[in-house]
Formats: C-alpha cells, structure tokens, sequence
C-alpha cells in the first residue's frame, strides 16, 4: 500500500482525488482500499474509483474535471457561469471532489427505475445522501410505493453483491470510521466541522443533547410537513452531523445565484478566518 499513497501525500491540489483514485488503484492491484489511511467510502465506491485508476493519476484528474464540468453545465445549462465562484463548486476542481457528481444524480431522479437507481447510487456518499435523499424517500414512501421499492432492491443489491466476496467489508468500513475518532470528544469535535447546527459545538461541547434535540425538530419538519424539497434540503443539511465547508454544494441552486454565491464566499471567509463554521448556518 505504500506504494499506491505515498506520490499523493505532498500534493494539496486534487487531494481529495488522489484519496480516491489510490482507492481505485488498490482495487485494480488486489489489495484493499481500507488499509489505506484515507478511503472512507462504502466498498462499491472503490470500484467505481477503479475506473478512473485504469489511467495515470494527473491524467485522470484532468478527466475528471471535465466530467464534473460536463455535470454541471448539464445541469444548469445557461446559468452555470452564475455558479462559478460559489466555494464548493470551486472545491469540486481544485480538490477534485465528488460532492457535485452525487448532486448531479439528486437533480436526475425521477419516478420508476431511474430514480430507484440513482437514488440507489447515491447512498454510497451517506452522509451526502442523508440531505439529498431523505425527502424523495418519504416522498416515494407516501406516493409512489413500487419506486421505494425499486429503490430499496437496488440499494440492497449495490451493498450486498460485494460481501459475495468480501463478507467482512461493511464491519471493516464502519470500524475504520470509527477508529478515525477515539473518545467522545473526538467525535464531537469532528461534528463540530460541519457548518449546520452541530458547528455550535466549537462554543462548548455542552450544548450536544440541545442540539441533538433542535436537529431532530428540524429534521422532522423538513422532511414530513415541509412541501418543499428545497426547504428540506436546508433542514437536513442544518441537522447533519457529519459535513465541512464543500457540504454546502447540496444547496447549490435551491436559491437565486445572486444570493446564494455571495453570501456563502462571504461567510466562508469569515469561518476560515476564526475557524468556527457556525456562520455558515
């Protein structure tokens, strides 16, 4: 594994990126993507990072610019030069992320098939699908039954068909995620990185069970009495423990640009500048 990580370990620029394509690269080489110290995806995310490990690194990270950038002017069409400057969609090209591939399939789901597929494939980012998926999943669950369904199948068929061969894969995933963290305080610094509610833990730890309780009061109004998928969005990424600054991509077009973009460069500068990301709220 040495080998596969240590040409990254300099490099700032396509950080996220090269994480992921050694994860690939592992996987083409036989070994596995969690003995690497920075692959903490579901296991069917390291064979889709594969793909993109069958070319050289700086190659691959070209392409996959211009595949994000193809999403994008996809999905936004005319208006993508107002979105330019908005943080996480600057972070998607410089670190090479994956934040705007997994909204880019939000904006696609649809009814039947499509939508079961796609919402399917959007559970290998967790923390990504909880804010974009939620409220389809309910909304599918109250109204379009036969869609959750599909959905459920392929979930269960996406996560299920690699432990075939490897049985042991989702305990190896969630006890590296939890390895990451040693003690309480750990975890709630790291919750304390996002920039919804929990970003108030950085003032004192004291105030988690208050917000545990204010994130599940919002939580519960988004998503079962908003009507608005775009409020619930809001509210879910409010309630999400887990995130950083790119996070607020999930948000991208839920307001006008000539809102949304200013007031997130702004506020991003503010939380790099004291460190504290509850200003993004």
């Amino acid at each position: 594994t040495t080998d596969i990580t240590v040409s990254y370990e300099a490099e700032i620029m396509g950080w996220d990126f090269g994480n992921l394509w050694n994860a690939g690269q592992a996987i083409l080489q036989g070994l596995d993507p969690y003995s690497l110290p920075h692959f903490r995806y579901p296991l069917p995310f390291a064979y889709f990072m594969a793909l993109w490990a069958l070319i050289p690194r700086d190659i691959s990270f070209i392409v996959w610019g211009g595949f994000n950038f193809i999403l994008l002017a996809a999905t936004l069409r005319r208006d993508i030069w107002k979105w330019i400057l908005y943080f996480p969609v600057l972070h998607e090209f410089y670190q090479g992320e994956n934040e705007l591939l997994f909204w880019s399939l939000e904006r696609m789901l649809r009814p039947g098939w499509r939508g079961a597929i796609l919402g399917a494939l959007l559970t290998l980012k967790p923390q990504t699908a909880f804010v974009l998926l939620s409220w389809h999943l309910w909304h599918w669950l109250r109204y379009d039954r036969l869609t959750f369904v599909r959905w459920l199948g392929c979930t269960l068929g996406l996560w299920g068909i690699p432990l075939l061969w490897r049985p042991d894969w989702l305990f190896t995933w969630l006890a590296g995620r939890s390895a990451e963290s040693t003690g309480s305080e750990a975890w709630l610094f790291s919750f304390s990185n996002t920039t919804g509610l929990f970003s108030l833990l950085r003032f004192s730890y004291d105030l988690f069970l208050p917000l545990v309780i204010v994130a599940c009061i919002i939580l519960f109004w988004g998503v079962f009495l908003s009507k608005s998928k775009e409020i619930a969005k809001a509210c879910l990424l409010l309630a999400n423990p887990i995130g950083l600054l790119y996070s607020q991509m999930q948000l991208m077009a839920t307001a006008p640009a000539w809102l949304l973009v200013p007031l997130n460069l702004a506020t991003v500068t503010i939380a790099i500048l004291f460190r504290n990301f509850a200003v993004c709220m």
